[in-house]
């Protein structure tokens, strides 16, 4: 319910400009074209299923997918801050997706 993409990367004040988001500006711009053409698919859920493809394309777990993600306007961007860090180290990997209920 607070995770996941609700389609914010494509604002240009959103999530897009969070600090470890950096790297995706490139998807960003292979995908909004194809968002553009296929009107009826969702945004939130086109980024879900680049990001699944993407794993089983890396030789990752097939991830089970469907759609139904809704997509939010910016300000209903997630607060910067929320992804781990990857240079934190284990101790704040596990703070942060403990928070997110993983244990």
């Amino acid at each position: 319910r607070t995770g996941g993409p609700h389609a914010c990367m494509r604002h240009c004040d959103g999530e897009s400009e969070h600090e470890l988001n950096a790297g995706l500006t490139e998807v960003q711009a292979k995908l909004t074209p194809i968002a553009r053409r296929y009107k009826g698919v969702g945004v939130a859920d086109l980024w879900s299923l680049a990001a699944v493809t993407a794993v089983e394309f890396l030789g990752g777990p097939l991830v089970p997918w469907r759609p139904g993600r809704q997509d939010f306007a910016a300000e209903q961007s997630a607060p910067d801050g929320r992804l781990p860090d990857p240079d934190g180290g284990a101790t704040h990997l596990r703070r942060v997706f403990n928070r997110m209920g993983f244990s």
